[in-house]
C-alpha cells in the first residue's frame, strides 16, 4: 500500500468549528475522526501507541467517575510500560 505524503494541517477556526458543532454535529463528528486518523498516521512509529490512547479516550470510562480520576488513570495507564521498563532496568544492574 503506497502512503501520500502527509500534508500540513491547516489552521482551525475555534468560532467555525463551535458553530458547525451546533449546526451540523455529524459533520464535525467526521471532521474530528478524519483529523484524529491523520495525526495517529503520522509517520513516526508511534501508530501502535496513538491507536490504543484513542481507544482508551474514547472509551470515555464510568460516567460516575469524575474527569479528574479519569485523567489520573489515563497518566497512570501511560506511564505503566515506563515504569516497567525502569523495573526491570534496575533489576538487570542489581544482578551484576
Amino acid at each position: 500500500m503506497k502512503t501520500a505524503p502527509p500534508r500540513p494541517f491547516q489552521p482551525l477556526d475555534f468560532d467555525a468549528l463551535s458553530s458547525m458543532a451546533a449546526t451540523d454535529l455529524s459533520a464535525f463528528e467526521a471532521l474530528r475522526s478524519a483529523l484524529i486518523e491523520r495525526v495517529i498516521h503520522i509517520p513516526g512509529g508511534n501508530a501502535e501507541q496513538l491507536a490504543a490512547l484513542q481507544r482508551r479516550l474514547s472509551e470515555g470510562g464510568d460516567a460516575a467517575t469524575p474527569c479528574y480520576l479519569r485523567c489520573l488513570h489515563l497518566s497512570e495507564w501511560l506511564d505503566d510500560p515506563y515504569r516497567r521498563l525502569e523495573r526491570q532496568l534496575s533489576e538487570a544492574r542489581a544482578q551484576r
